[in-house]
């Protein structure tokens, strides 16, 4: 069934005014679906079906979330949602190397407690730290770091679709606009005012009352943060773990 013949069926469904509205742009889409599958399929081990079909729930999704408000063209934001999805499947259920889920859900929760570590603005959890929280030794926390670095991470490179250009910005504007939103208020408001608008700490520190090195405190945790983020999004590879120093 071609395109036009999924539109004329999805308008005799019964679907309340809005899911119609949506299933109907998203098929207006669909060859942007298609089109990401086409390039990904070089770079992975996947099936092109599959890849298509995450590519279709990337547009479906990315169609919720579009703001035509905002000045981005549907086509440019869907074409990055739709990517998006693509590594996301690609990282979290294409990998050929298996994980013993007990390891990666260790990771998980000890990437959990250092995001709630840094979101409160204090210094990350040392590896010994992290496995006495999470009530296991030190060599387990340590494997599971090793095998969450063994599973092999689709590189940035892989994220620019035609190299830098206008479709890459719009993408990295995107995600940064969400990931600010997962920051404390001030924290949001601190790396606007500093790295945005361009004031100084010293400014800053002036206009607010706060002290100089408690704002670049503030501003050092923050920015820690958003790294985990990118690397919990597949857009930087994950760090190695700190090997643990013994306590004097």
């Amino acid at each position: 069934m071609n395109t036009s013949g999924w539109q004329r069926r999805e308008q005799r469904r019964n679907l309340p005014p809005e899911l119609q509205r949506r299933n109907i742009n998203v098929l207006n889409h669909l060859g942007i679906a298609g089109m990401i599958a086409s390039r990904q399929i070089q770079r992975g081990p996947e099936e092109r079906d599959d890849l298509e079909q995450e590519a279709r729930v990337g547009l479906i999704r990315g169609w919720e979330r579009f703001e035509p408000q905002r000045g981005h063209k549907p086509s440019t934001f869907l074409s990055s949602a739709a990517n998006g999805q693509v590594l996301h499947f690609r990282r979290d259920r294409a990998s050929t190397i298996r994980v013993p889920w007990r390891l990666r859900d260790t990771y998980v929760k000890g990437q959990k407690l250092q995001q709630v570590q840094i979101q409160a603005c204090r210094p990350p959890l040392s590896d010994m730290e992290l496995a006495a929280a999470l009530q296991i030794t030190a060599q387990r926390w340590r494997e599971a770091c090793s095998s969450q670095q063994a599973q092999p991470m689709v590189p940035i490179s892989a994220i620019h679709e035609q190299g830098a250009g206008p479709d890459h910005d719009d993408q990295e504007q995107r995600w940064l606009d969400g990931a600010l939103q997962l920051l404390k208020p001030h924290q949001r408001q601190l790396l606007q005012r500093h790295f945005i608008k361009g004031d100084s700490v010293r400014t800053i520190a002036s206009a607010t009352g706060v002290p100089q090195h408690q704002l670049r405190k503030s501003i050092r945790n923050a920015i820690k943060l958003l790294q985990r983020l990118a690397e919990q999004d597949g857009l930087l590879p994950f760090r190695s773990c700190r090997p643990s120093t013994a306590s004097p």
